[in-house]
């Protein structure tokens, strides 16, 4: 067994979390903590210590008196005793990636229909009180390092996602159309509802991203809806010599459907005849056609 006689930090100012990588130490040893760092000593998953200020400390009982608890140390004797020591700096950023399952959302203008729709994006994160993320972590989680800070954080981050981004896309009348139309000002607002209660984990939310918004392309409403937008917008384009504005609001999506396949399967035709596709080629793209009605 290897006694360490001085723990510091060896990594470098962009390592948010490091684990020294002893577990040994006694009540002579020394403990370094640089400026911007915290250091953390864990014994059996319980926080121990944290230490906030740059300094040098010996691990005696006067500076960690909790450390009594789990040691006996005789008077004026030097006793062993074994702990986790994690190094927290506090200025380096942590980048999480996320994205939700399906989450369900009702725009207003269609009635009683639910769409699936997602979403995925980016946070950045900064731990501003080590002992508030190690106590709360400690408790589900193996250790206080970066991989565990990053999955406890990603589940409070997609756990507020699917509960607050419909509730937000409704305040804002959002068509379903028009998900991705304001990414800015939905990331602002899920960035707000959050914050308080990823900084009780003694964690700053210093950037939020909602990246993109899966629109549920394969809901026959969904589609529906993109045919009779693009349909008024041709009305619009073609003027009183195009298609009628009333066909386009009363257009059913079966004969929409079946009015592209003609289309797409003449398309395939012509490729035949002229001898860009085989027969085989066009018998499969015309089975999938079909299969997509």
């Amino acid at each position: 067994m290897e006694v360490f006689n001085v723990i510091k930090c060896e990594a470098d100012n962009l390592v948010p979390i490091w684990k020294f990588q002893g577990e040994d130490f006694n009540t002579l040893s020394q403990l370094v903590v640089s400026s911007s760092q915290e250091a953390v000593l864990c014994i059996e998953k319980e926080v121990l210590d944290v230490f906030k200020n740059p300094g040098n400390y010996t691990l005696h009982t006067q500076n960690i008196p909790l450390l009594s608890n789990y040691v006996h140390i005789p008077p004026n004797e030097t006793a062993l005793f074994h702990c986790e020591v994690y190094f927290v700096n506090k200025e380096a950023p942590i980048a999480i990636l996320w994205g939700t399952g399906d989450i369900c959302y009702m725009d207003k203008a269609v009635e009683n229909h639910i769409f699936v729709i997602g979403a995925s994006g980016s946070v950045k994160i900064k731990i501003v009180d080590a002992k508030k993320i190690a106590r709360k972590l400690l408790v589900t989680e193996k250790s206080l390092e970066e991989e565990s800070i990053c999955k406890y954080i990603k589940q409070i981050v997609i756990k507020n996602v699917k509960t607050q981004l419909p509730v937000i896309l409704q305040e804002k009348n959002v068509p379903v159309l028009e998900l991705d139309k304001d990414l800015n000002g939905i990331s602002l607002l899920l960035k707000d509802k959050m914050a308080e209660e990823i900084g009780e984990y003694g964690i700053l939310l210093d950037e939020f991203r909602v990246n993109t918004i899966r629109k549920p392309e394969s809901d026959r409403v969904y589609r529906s809806l993109k045919h009779k937008k693009k349909e008024c917008l041709l009305v619009k384009q073609s003027g009183p010599e195009g298609m009628k504005k009333e066909e386009a609001l009363l257009y059913k999506p079966e004969e929409e459907e079946v009015a592209e396949f003609e289309i797409r399967v003449k398309k395939l035709m012509k490729a035949k005849e002229a001898g860009l596709i085989t027969e085989e080629q066009f018998e499969l793209h015309k089975k999938k056609l079909l299969e997509s009605i």
